[in-house]
């Protein structure tokens, strides 16, 4: 994401152009279209394509594997499945759930900043109920030399 926008500073910036809500890739495309052609062009809106879908690639990946390999080890009945079927049952259901809240969002015409505040809250919630949790399960079930000491001040 630095890039772009280092991206914007170098290209846009000069040329006096201010990129629209959610059209600074596209403001950057059009200036290479300028300079390389269409193929410039295409080029750019390639890169800024994939910069994005490796970003969400990663999360869905990540999120698969914890969750499957949870359900796997921790539930008795979950390893009548292998390992890669529940990583495919849980990305799917990722997947499918990212395109419902999506498109619920895109009716509700949530803008794009929406959407990252939304994020940001759920990321938030999400952490102040995860870090209890941890630091719970690591005091009751780690052994004694790995558990968590209690704060002292010093």
């Amino acid at each position: 994401m630095l890039l772009f926008i280092f991206g914007a500073l170098a290209v846009l910036h000069p040329k006096n152009i201010v990129p629209q809500a959610g059209q600074l890739i596209y403001d950057e495309a059009n200036i290479l279209k300028d300079i390389w052609g269409m193929p410039g062009q295409y080029i750019f809106l390639l890169v800024g394509v994939a910069t994005l879908f490796g970003t969400q690639l990663a999360l869905v990946d990540g999120v698969g594997r914890s969750i499957s390999d949870i359900i796997y080890t921790n539930f008795k009945g979950a390893k009548k499945r292998t390992l890669s079927w529940w990583y495919l049952l849980v990305v799917g259901i990722w997947i499918v759930a990212g395109c419902v809240i999506t498109f619920v969002m895109e009716q509700l015409n949530v803008s794009e900043l929406g959407f990252l505040f939304s994020a940001a809250y759920m990321g938030g919630f999400a952490m102040a109920i995860y870090v209890p949790l941890t630091l719970y399960m690591n005091r009751r079930y780690l052994p004694s030399f790995a558990k968590p000491k209690k704060y002292q001040r010093q």
